[in-house]
């Protein structure tokens, strides 16, 4: 939930689809779409394009795999370099308060949110 009530900082964000790449595509990544508000498979699609994959959806399998492969790697560095964002205690807490039910949904997959 990167943007929404954390933000991971540090470049761990690109060495994910770093490592991801290099293992799906067996080369470096040169290009990174931007992430902020997107779905992983929005910001898949448009990178696996940015670097020359002219049929980035043949991959989406192999490359969450590798993404949650990759996730799995960095956790301890995701969890260091995560911060909550202002206000996002607060908003649950006044959820919370309310007896209100409220959901925080992403587009991201589940082994790559800070957890």
């Amino acid at each position: 939930m990167d943007q929404t009530l954390g933000s991971i900082k540090g470049g761990v964000s690109r060495s994910l689809y770093e490592r991801a790449f290099e293992k799906v595509t067996g080369r470096e990544l040169e290009g990174l779409a931007a992430m902020a508000g997107r779905t992983e498979q929005a910001i898949m699609v448009e990178t696996l394009r940015l670097n020359g994959v002219d049929e980035p959806e043949a991959l989406f399998g192999d490359f969450y795999a590798a993404l949650t492969a990759a996730a799995g790697e960095l956790k301890g560095q995701r969890r260091e370099v995560g911060v909550v964002l202002p206000g996002a205690r607060e908003a649950i807490a006044s959820c919370a308060g309310r007896r209100a039910v409220q959901s925080a949904v992403t587009g991201n997959l589940r082994p790559v949110t800070i957890t």
